[in-house]
C-alpha cells in the first residue's frame, strides 16, 4: 500500500507540474504541445485554454493536499470520479468529433486514469469505479449524439460531394468521364456535419480549390456548366494576312460583340457561386439535386 501511495503521489506532482507550465506558457501565447491536434482542439474550446488549464492545475492541487491529511483522504475519490467523467467527454470529442487528438491532454487524461487505477485498491473505491463507468458512458455519449466533422478533401482540385442513390450525382459523374475532367468523390455521409454547417442538405455539390479561394455549385446541370467553362479547349486563333493580295491594302478588322444570353449562368456573379468566406447562406433544393438525409426511396421525389 505505502508503494501505491508513493506512486499516486508522484503522478499528482507530475499533473500539476505539467498543467503549471503549459499555463505559465500559455501566458507568453506558448506551448508544451506543438502539434496540430493541440490547435484544432483549443479551436473549438468557447473559453480561454488558459482556464482550462487553471483548473487542472487547481484539481492536481487539490489532490495532493487530500492525499497528505488523513481527514481529506476520503474526498480523493470524489473527486477522481468527476474528473474521469469530465476527461471520458474530452476524450470522446477528440476521437469522435474532432477526429484529431491533443497530446498534452492525452497525457493528463492518462493520469488521471492512472491515479483512478491506483484507488481501485484504496478502500473508496465505489466512487472511482463509478467514475470509470462515466468517463466510458460520456465518452460512447459523444460518439453517438455529435455530429462528426470531417473535413471535405482539398487534395484535388474539384471534389464531388455525391451520394449512392442520387441519380444527379450519376449525371455529373459520368458527365466528367466522357469529357474527362478529373474529379475527386467524396460521399456525403463523410462530410453531413460540414454541409449542414454551411447551409447545404442537398447533392451534388462541387467544390472548387482554386488557387487563391474556394468555390461551391450546387445542381447537376449547373456543374456541368462549370466543369464545361474550365476545362474547356481554348480558341484555336487563325492567321490572317496583314494585306490584301496584289492591292497593298490592310483588311479591315470586324470586331465581333457576343450577345449575351440571359439563360447562360454569369460564372463571375454572387448567384453563380458561394465564397466559403461569407456566411449567413442557404442553398436550396431544386430539380436538379437531392437532400442529403432522405432514405434511397425518398431520396429524389
Amino acid at each position: 500500500m505505502k508503494r501505491l501511495s508513493v506512486i499516486t503521489n508522484v503522478l499528482i506532482i507530475l499533473g500539476c507540474l505539467l498543467t503549471l507550465v503549459e499555463l505559465v506558457l500559455s501566458l507568453s501565447n506558448s506551448s508544451l504541445c506543438s502539434s496540430t491536434g493541440c490547435r484544432i482542439v483549443e479551436d473549438y474550446l468557447r473559453i480561454d485554454p488558459r482556464y482550462m488549464y487553471a483548473l487542472g492545475f487547481v484539481f492536481f492541487c487539490l489532490l495532493y493536499i487530500a492525499e497528505r491529511r488523513e481527514k481529506l483522504r476520503k474526498y480523493i475519490s470524489t473527486l477522481l470520479m468527476y474528473a474521469l467523467a469530465a476527461e471520458g467527454y474530452l476524450v470522446g470529442f477528440q476521437i469522435f468529433v474532432a477526429h484529431t487528438v491533443c497530446p498534452f491532454c492525452i497525457a493528463v487524461a492518462s493520469i488521471i486514469v492512472g491515479i483512478g487505477l491506483l484507488k481501485l485498491f484504496g478502500e473508496t473505491r465505489k466512487p472511482v469505479m463509478i467514475g470509470f463507468c462515466m468517463f466510458a458512458l460520456t465518452c460512447s455519449l459523444v460518439g453517438s449524439i455529435n455530429i462528426p466533422l470531417s473535413p471535405i478533401p482539398a487534395g484535388g482540385q474539384n471534389v464531388l460531394i455525391y451520394s449512392k442513390t442520387c441519380p444527379h450525382c450519376e449525371e455529373v459523374i459520368k458527365f466528367s468521364k466522357e469529357k474527362g475532367i478529373p474529379l475527386t468523390l467524396c460521399e456525403a455521409s463523410e462530410v453531413k456535419g460540414v454541409l449542414r454547417l454551411i447551409g447545404i442538405d442537398a447533392v451534388p455539390v462541387l467544390v472548387c480549390n482554386d488557387v487563391n479561394d474556394k468555390k461551391i455549385y450546387t445542381g447537376a446541370k449547373n456543374i456541368e456548366a462549370v466543369l464545361t467553362a474550365k476545362y474547356a479547349p481554348p480558341a484555336k486563333e487563325t492567321s490572317r494576312p496583314s494585306t490584301l493580295s496584289g492591292t497593298g491594302m490592310r483588311p479591315i478588322k470586324k470586331e465581333v460583340v457576343k450577345k449575351s444570353n440571359p439563360k447562360e449562368p454569369n460564372y463571375g456573379s454572387k448567384e453563380s457561386f458561394i465564397d466559403l468566406s461569407s456566411s449567413g447562406y442557404t442553398i436550396k433544393e431544386n430539380d436538379e439535386t437531392c437532400p442529403v438525409n432522405k432514405s434511397s426511396s425518398k431520396a429524389c421525389e
